[in-house]
C-alpha cells in the first residue's frame, strides 16, 4: 500500500464511513478510537474487501495517548498522508442543565483535542525517512 490515512474518532457513523472510503481508495487506514474492540466490525469489513486497517487505541483528549498512537501508526504503517479529526463528545440539554464538568469534557473532545495532534499529516513525528512503510 502506498498511502496511509489516520482517522481519529472512528465510531459506527461518520468515522467508520470515512475510514471505509479511504480503504476503498487504496489507503491503509489507522482506525483510532478509545477502545480497539469498538472498531472490530469496521476493521473486518475493510479487510474483508481486501483493504488493510489497523485499530489504534487513542484518547483524543489526552496528548500523550495521541502521541503514542501516531508513533504506532508511523511504525506499523508509515507516515499518514491524511489525518481526519472526527472525535467528539455530546451531551444533550440546555445550558442550565449541563454541569460545568460535562461541558468542559465535551469541549475538550470536540474542540481542544485537535490541538493535541502532532500535525495534520503527522510530519512532526517524521524521522526524516518520510513515506509509508506499508
Amino acid at each position: 500500500m502506498d498511502q496511509v490515512a489516520a482517522v481519529l474518532g472512528v465510531g459506527p457513523g461518520l468515522g467508520a464511513a470515512v475510514a471505509r472510503r479511504f480503504a476503498r481508495e487504496g489507503f491503509a487506514v489507522a482506525l483510532m478510537s478509545r477502545r480497539e474492540e469498538s472498531v472490530a466490525a469496521v476493521r473486518a469489513e475493510i479487510e474483508g474487501a481486501g483493504g488493510y486497517a489497523l485499530p489504534v487505541s487513542t484518547d483524543a483528549t489526552d496528548p500523550a495517548s495521541v502521541r503514542t498512537a501516531f508513533e504506532r501508526i508511523q511504525s506499523e504503517l508509515g507516515e499518514p498522508e491524511i489525518f481526519v479529526y472526527n472525535a467528539g463528545a455530546f451531551q444533550m440539554g440546555g445550558i442550565l442543565e449541563i454541569t460545568p464538568e460535562k461541558f468542559d469534557e465535551c469541549f475538550k473532545a470536540n474542540c481542544g483535542g485537535r490541538s493535541s495532534t502532532p500535525s495534520t499529516n503527522a510530519s512532526s513525528l517524521s524521522d526524516g525517512s518520510g513515506g509509508p512503510k506499508r
